[in-house]
């Protein structure tokens, strides 16, 4: 598998270069959806809501145990092949070009939505909000916020898009849980599972907060509605899906 750069992009969360075929095709979602009057705005700084976050991210970070961690830290990676775990060993990019064309497609479809929710509420991350929140050098490396965080090294961000709420992560992995439920519905449970801790793994990291991972959660449901009504893109599922089952050895 290739490996995946964690860069600060346009989309505001990490984002692996696009085969060329996926980057110049038209987007599964061709509706526009006002997410700033369809989720509830970030806690306010200083309310106890606020505080509770804080404290989530703190509290995560030091009930994890060292596997958990190193989870977090390669759930980092912005790739359908992080569901490895349940799918098994032949769930590889090498093995399967059309579903890694699919996701590419499905994450350059739903990247604007993720960075205009960001842009909208200007919600800084838990390592500038608080300073005891200290993230792993690895996954600092390719997170940063609008401004660097009391004592942390985060760069500022070329465009100054790349926000705390939602979480791009967690939009993407509920999108790729789902429809990867959707191509193997044996693991449907397993899958919806590992979904949510590919979220949660954020807060772990210590670079989101529990709010910005569950109105991730929400963009992620309401995308896949949205290119469900796309012909193209249920064409392309299709396909997909009947490459996977095929790989990993599953009925038609």
């Amino acid at each position: 598998m290739r490996k995946i750069l964690l860069v600060a992009a346009l989309l505001a969360f990490a984002l692996p270069a696009l085969p060329t075929s996926a980057a110049d095709a038209p987007s599964y979602v061709t509706t526009d959806v006002d997410f700033a009057h369809l989720i509830a705005p970030p806690p306010v700084l200083g309310s106890p809501e606020e505080l509770r976050d804080i404290a989530g991210v703190l509290n995560a970070r030091a009930n994890a145990d060292d596997a958990r961690r190193a989870q977090a830290i390669a759930d980092a990676q912005i790739t359908p092949y992080r569901f490895a775990d349940v799918l098994g060993p032949n769930f590889r990019e090498e093995h399967l070009p059309k579903t890694t064309a699919f996701f590419a497609r499905v994450l350059k479809s739903i990247g604007p939505s993720v960075g205009a929710g960001k842009n909208y509420w200007h919600a800084d991350r838990p390592f500038v909000v608080a300073a005891a929140v200290n993230p792993p050098p690895d996954v600092m490396a390719g997170t940063c916020n609008t401004k660097p965080g009391p004592g942390s090294t985060s760069p500022a961000c070329p465009n100054g898009v790349s926000y705390s709420y939602p979480s791009g992560h967690s939009t993407y992995g509920t999108v790729v849980a789902i429809l990867l439920a959707e191509m193997v519905p044996e693991q449907r449970d397993a899958l919806l599972r590992r979904g949510r801790a590919y979220g949660d793994s954020r807060i772990i990291n210590g670079v989101h907060f529990a709010t910005d991972v569950e109105a991730g959660r929400i963009e992620g449901t309401t995308l896949v509605v949205l290119m469900m009504q796309n012909p193209r893109f249920r064409h392309d599922l299709a396909d997909a899906k009947a490459e996977l089952r095929r790989v990993l050895g599953l009925a038609p």
